[in-house]
């Protein structure tokens, strides 16, 4: 039911990520939370935007429940940038997805800009390593396997794994190649 909606997380700026904000907003009252830098970025935007609300900040918990989001600061593919970890049960069994907020290069093609996101891919993996997390999601679903995920979990079965729950190195790999590519680029801008 929307109307039991209390937040709304938005991983940046960006209006096919924070439009739908609005509407949860007015219709539900529901409370929406950005980074104060992609809050200014919003205000700088054109269309939909949600009204200015609550200030996400970098290690913020957000409890619902039972269950407790951790947030981080990982600017890169916005200046504010948010990415999570989640505690999540999959048959009662306890898992932990970070939610990678920054996937894709779409700002300017500067060295700069790709140290800021290598740095932030470099620390989300090292806190999502450390805390443990076991299954990976994306801001932009086109990279994490959700394709191929979405169809397995609509037709998975009794006691079958979860195609999100990858492992811990596997989590820990994916951060790594954020990390390596925006390196790469690097490179290729000091050429």
């Amino acid at each position: 039911d929307p109307a039991n909606i209390k937040y709304v997380i938005v991983s940046h700026g960006h209006g096919d990520h924070s439009a739908g904000a609005k509407y949860l907003q007015d219709r539900y009252k529901a409370h929406v939370l950005l980074s104060a830098g992609d809050w200014d970025l919003l205000d700088r935007g054109r269309g939909a935007k949600p009204a200015r609300d609550m200030v996400a900040t970098d290690g913020q918990k957000l409890t619902l429940g039972d269950t407790t989001i951790t947030m981080y600061l990982t600017p890169g593919h916005t200046a504010g940038t948010l990415s999570y970890l989640i505690p999540v049960k999959d048959n009662g069994r306890p898992h932990l997805v970070a939610e990678w907020g920054g996937t894709a290069f779409n700002f300017p093609r500067t060295a700069e800009n790709f140290r800021v996101y290598a740095a932030s891919a470099g620390r989300f993996g090292d806190i999502a390593s450390k805390a443990g997390a076991d299954a990976i999601i994306s801001n932009h679903s086109d990279y994490d396997g959700s394709k191929q995920k979405l169809p397995a979990l609509a037709g998975r079965r009794p006691g079958a794994p979860h195609p999100y729950v990858i492992g811990t190195d596997a989590v820990k790999r994916y951060m790594r190649v954020a990390e390596e590519c925006a390196k790469a680029w690097i490179e290729r801008t000091a050429s």
